[in-house]
């Protein structure tokens, strides 16, 4: 019997949102607080991105706060708190200028699995927004209230696959047995893979993308392209 259910953020409860607007922001930042051109400066903002993926990879964090830092010493201006400060900010909330929308039926099933009781946990891999923005967009969205606990890569400082992330959000809920707990996500690296491995069974969410497992390799328990089949199954 289930006890919790844990919800990978991108393309699972949030929905994708058009980048182009908060990429002009940070570009236009650079370009006042450096003086750099908007080719120089899209180009360390597309170099910055890069390392963040790459980081990504590696299931290490590299965040908006390490990329600003990155960049100053690039520049030689690592010592310019002030710029830094200026600078982390832009680069962070810059995402907060799309409108962020939850993904079909993520609201209803996110009531329906609290009113029976489970606990709801979000592990989310942050990108250019930290844990303290994402958890805005969740306001946005609606979603905020329906989540009881929060795992970030950002504030536990490990990305998923890493177990960190998922003892984060079971720890938090209380969940001392991990099998009782279904983890819901997009991706078969980082939460099919991840939530297998520290003991939790797992439901790969097709509904924004579809990402399967390589030949040969198993795939979630369970696969779904609408929410409410995991509140069905997780209910049941």
């Amino acid at each position: 019997m289930l006890t919790a259910v844990t919800f990978d953020c991108w393309n699972t409860l949030l929905a994708p949102y058009d980048e182009r607007g908060a990429a002009h922001v940070r570009v236009a930042a650079l370009v006042d607080e450096l003086g750099l051109s908007e080719d120089e400066a899209r180009v360390e903002v597309t170099e910055g991105w890069q390392r963040h993926h790459d980081s990504w990879l590696r299931a290490e964090s590299f965040v908006s706060r390490h990329i600003v830092e990155w960049l100053l010493t690039r520049h030689g201006r690592a010592d310019d708190v002030a710029v830094r400060e200026r600078l982390t900010k832009v680069f962070e909330e810059a995402s907060l200028t799309n409108g962020p929308r939850a993904t079909p039926y993520a609201a209803e099933v996110l009531s329906s699995l609290r009113d029976a009781g489970l606990g709801v946990a979000v592990v989310c891999d942050s990108g250019f927004s930290p844990g303290r923005v994402i958890r805005e967009m969740f306001r946005g969205a609606g979603l905020y209230d329906l989540v009881d606990v929060w795992a970030f890569s950002d504030e536990v400082d490990a990305c998923k696959p890493r177990p960190e992330m998922f003892a984060c959000a079971l720890d938090g809920l209380g969940v001392t047995d991990p099998s009782t707990a279904l983890h819901v996500g997009d991706l078969w690296r980082t939460d099919v893979c991840g939530g297998r491995a520290y003991g939790m069974a797992t439901a790969r969410y097709t509904g924004v993308f579809d990402d399967p497992p390589p030949p040969g390799e198993p795939d979630a328990d369970l696969v779904v392209d609408d929410h409410r089949a995991v509140g069905e199954a997780a209910i049941a």
